[in-house]
């Protein structure tokens, strides 16, 4: 007897299948928003809410996160904080119908987390702010000449 599979295929084998997944996850957690196709965004979708429905030890969590998206310690620590924030039964990305796309007229969407990640903090070490000032302060400005043509 014929049984369905329940994963979307997307067209690609296993593997470039999961680095699609990985990719666009990756990205939706850097910047927040993701521009794509419709049956991708449902798929990076369950992705991304399975990912986040790991509840438990946070440093537990923090490892499945790295080893599951290969990203820096940064990051991990901040979408590990988002798991954290999220209520149970709720999905954590928003999926918008943005129209078709110019080429081959695919239905394109944004998909949006719905909770912001925390910005990274800015690390500045004090002797290098010195160093740029002192620097910007010997320069004299040089404005360029008006040409006489007319």
């Amino acid at each position: 007897m014929l049984k369905r599979s329940s994963v979307r295929k997307l067209g690609r084998s296993k593997n470039a299948r999961t680095a699609l997944l990985r990719s666009i996850s990756r990205n939706l957690f850097e910047n927040g928003v993701v521009e794509t196709s419709d049956v991708r965004a449902k798929v990076v979708r369950a992705y991304v809410d399975r990912l986040l429905r790991s509840s438990g030890n946070l440093m537990l969590d923090q490892r499945k996160i790295a080893s599951t998206l290969g990203v820096g310690r940064e990051l991990v620590y901040r979408i590990a904080r988002l798991c954290a924030s999220i209520p149970n039964g709720r999905s954590s990305t928003r999926i918008v119908k943005i129209g078709a796309r110019v080429g081959d007229n695919s239905p394109r969407v944004k998909l949006e987390l719905l909770t912001k990640l925390a910005p990274p903090k800015a690390k500045v070490k004090p002797k290098e702010e010195a160093k740029s000032a002192k620097k910007t302060e010997g320069k004299k400005k040089v404005t360029p000449k008006a040409s006489s043509r007319t």
